[in-house]
């Protein structure tokens, strides 16, 4: 099979943001008097929009997650462009078809679960280099191939 295009998750590996991120949720809990336990770091990763609105209220223990007293982001999202985020494969689909060719003839370079699930999902071949949490046993059927750096 002849490859045609690459697709590159930028948040957390093309970008080293994960640990600003981790550190910063620390410092957030720090303030509001909050510890975070270690499940938190899994369940707030490569999350976005209503799910992670979700964590917050689970672990920082409010009633809503959008209040800006708990959390303000700023960002641009590609994500905002499909219909339904990760683990779903709209992100993909749609970035093979703005490099002009299909799902099949792509790469995906992810370092998160979801992303590698939203990536086979999309028929890309996934390509795991794992950042802050190692891949689980559950996530290898979903790889093509698990790297330590790009």
């Amino acid at each position: 099979m002849e490859y045609k295009g690459a697709i590159f998750d930028m948040d957390g590996l093309l970008f080293d943001t994960e640990r600003i991120y981790q550190q910063t949720w620390l410092e957030i809990a720090g303030e509001k008097g909050v510890e975070l336990d270690g499940s938190f770091v899994k369940a707030v990763s490569d999350t976005n929009g209503s799910h992670m609105c979700r964590v917050i209220e689970r672990y920082y223990h409010v009633s809503d997650g959008t209040k800006k007293d708990v959390y303000d982001f700023s960002a641009a999202v590609s994500g905002t462009e499909v219909r339904r985020g990760k683990p779903e494969p709209d992100m993909f689909l749609y970035a093979a078809e703005r490099i002009g060719c299909t799902s099949d003839l792509c790469f995906v370079f992810e370092d998160s679960e979801n992303g590698i699930k939203e990536g086979y999902a999309a028929g890309c071949t996934t390509v795991m280099v794992p950042d802050l949490m190692e891949a689980s046993p559950d996530i290898l059927p979903y790889c093509g191939k698990i790297c330590r750096a790009l």
